[in-house]
């Protein structure tokens, strides 16, 4: 184990467990930081879903075309069901 007097030894059990001191001094961040990460992190996946979705085109249009025959095929049979019930039922 080295001497190192700038790392504290959490657990005398673990040899490989270093950890730096806290300062006393706690960390300042203002508001107009965390505005400009906000919205870098906006920006940066704004990119990513314009990227994944430029990439992956067809594929989400073929299938958002699926859905779109799905849910109308679903609503004409929930439609029929709906009066082949009334006429059975009441």
């Amino acid at each position: 184990m080295k001497d190192n007097p700038d790392c504290v030894i959490l657990n005398s059990g673990e040899t490989h467990n270093y950890h730096q001191p806290v300062s006393a001094k706690p960390s300042v961040v203002s508001v107009s930081s965390i505005d400009s990460d906000v919205s870098d992190r906006r920006d940066v996946r704004e990119e990513l879903y314009a990227g994944i979705f430029r990439r992956h085109r067809k594929t989400i249009l073929t299938y958002m075309d699926r859905l779109h025959a799905l849910s109308q095929i679903f609503g004409l049979i929930a439609i029929r069901f709906e009066h082949v019930a009334r006429q059975k039922f009441w």
